[in-house]
């Protein structure tokens, strides 16, 4: 069985075999008092008074869709600084939590290979200088008659060569920042606070590895819910949510601003961003846990919880009728309860009859007869 029913389960489906007047004559079940039929569950007609059968109709409730969370740092509002050449450190110029603007210094970094690239550009500016000197001279020997053209040919080649590489090292150059020798300034690409420091004095570094620092602003965040990817059409942005923090005593206002474009291939959810109202923000730190409640663009009609049933690996089931004495099994997908209601998002049209009373007894009956 699917479910675990306590101790009355026995005699709870003892009864729905036998019938009403079971407990009052003390009879025992019955064999053949419900049987399977295509998919579905036939019981007797002196069973029907065990249950309950609602028809879906026209009541709506509002559905809403929740979900986990983290804070976490808005897109463009952190900067990770690594280094950008390999060496190591001399100097670091801030401290955590001080603010900085775009351009100062935060790290100095001490690298043979700054040096080396440095020197390089300095020879290439001195190449360019002598093409141009030689271009210059096979053009004044042209105007005088005395000039051979396969000498101002070469001269201009040469000064073009000498140009491009100028180019490529000042590029080269411009990649490790600013500085002298082999010093090289790792300056801040942005103005904001440094919310961590990872380099210290003495530290080796190389290019492309971890961040030196991080730079953001610790107020520029929102709250990202990891939503099941099946409730995730349902969600637009725009739409009004609420969080709970466990840092505010209330829950929080807040709205949707994107939905995500990919799943976690593992836990089957897609992030949700939701945008907080500006009061709260500032007091949040990245990394703390939320807990999301969506409001959905379209409600379903709506069911009472007790004809909800949780299968194995968290699906919802409700049993609908066929037939006067058949009852189905049907997957189910609905939003968060409301009022003792729970919306329909998918799997139920107004008009289908479902069992509302007595469905574990349905539900048990049926494993036992498979």
């Amino acid at each position: 069985m699917n479910h675990t029913y306590g101790a009355l389960a026995p005699l709870a489906l003892a009864l729905l075999a036998c019938g009403p007047d079971a407990a009052a004559q003390g009879a025992e079940p019955s064999a053949g008092a419900a049987t399977l039929v295509d998919g579905g569950v036939e019981v007797r007609e002196d069973s029907l008074a065990f249950l309950t059968i609602e028809e879906v109709g026209e009541s709506v409730v509002g559905a809403f869709v929740r979900a986990p969370g983290r804070v976490a740092f808005r897109e463009g509002a952190v900067s990770e600084v690594g280094s950008p050449v390999d060496g190591r450190v001399t100097e670091v110029h801030v401290r955590v939590g001080q603010r900085v603007e775009a351009g100062d210094a935060l790290v100095t970094i001490a690298s043979p290979s700054a040096a080396q690239v440095r020197g390089e550009l300095a020879r290439a500016r001195v190449m360019v200088q002598s093409a141009e000197i030689e271009v210059a001279r096979q053009a004044q020997m042209r105007e005088r008659g005395v000039g051979i053209e396969t000498d101002r040919v070469r001269a201009e080649a040469e000064l073009a060569q000498a140009r491009a590489m100028l180019a490529a090292m000042s590029a080269t150059t411009a990649s490790i920042g600013r500085g002298s020798a082999a010093a090289v300034t790792v300056r801040a690409p942005i103005a904001g606070t440094v919310l961590d420091r990872r380099a210290s004095v003495g530290a080796a570094v190389e290019a492309g590895s971890d961040p030196l620092l991080v730079l953001g602003e610790p107020g520029a965040v929102w709250v990202v819910a990891h939503v099941f990817e099946r409730e995730l059409p349902l969600i637009a942005a725009g739409e009004p949510a609420r969080v709970s923090l466990a840092s505010v005593g209330e829950p929080v206002g807040a709205r949707v601003e994107s939905v995500g474009g990919a799943v976690d291939p593992e836990t089957r959810r897609g992030p949700v961003y939701l945008a907080l109202d500006d009061e709260i923000a500032p007091r949040l730190r990245a990394g703390m846990y939320a807990r999301a409640e969506i409001e959905v663009r379209e409600a379903g009609v709506g069911i009472p919880t007790s004809s909800v049933l949780v299968k194995d690996g968290g699906r919802t089931v409700v049993f609908v009728q066929r037939g006067p004495r058949t009852f189905a099994p049907r997957e189910v997908h609905i939003g968060a309860p409301v009022a003792g209601r729970a919306p329909v998002l998918s799997g139920l049209a107004r008009g289908d009859r479902i069992v509302t009373r007595g469905v574990l007894l349905l539900d048990g009956q049926a494993d036992l007869l498979r």
